[in-house]
């Protein structure tokens, strides 16, 4: 039923009338350069995104060089605070079987 419904229904569209009467300007074309500064434009605005590119890249390496350094110092210092630690929780394992031993001996 729906189907039949859309077949026998006329199409209504745009109107696109409003576009015959536009008028196309060939400005850019009467300079007779504006062909070479359009691309030495574009040349230099692609070269500027480039440097720009360039520069966020070498920016984010340093930082993320700064960080890893930062990080690496970290974790040797957590080392050493873990091996400071299990030495003196081995020596008062140590300190507390003596006092056992000498408690059991008296």
């Amino acid at each position: 039923f729906f189907h039949s419904e859309l077949r026998t229904t006329p199409m209504t569209g745009f109107d696109y009338s409003k576009w015959d009467k536009l008028e196309l300007s060939d400005d850019e074309d009467a300079d007779p350069g504006a062909q070479f500064i359009e691309e030495s434009f574009l040349r230099r605005i692609k070269h500027e995104q480039h440097e720009h590119k360039t520069a966020d890249y070498l920016a984010s390496k340093t930082q993320l060089e700064t960080r890893r350094k930062e990080a690496s110092e970290l974790i040797s210092k957590t080392k050493q605070l873990q091996s400071a630690s299990s030495s003196s929780t081995q020596a008062s394992v140590d300190d507390a079987q003596q006092v056992a031993a000498a408690a059991a001996a008296a």
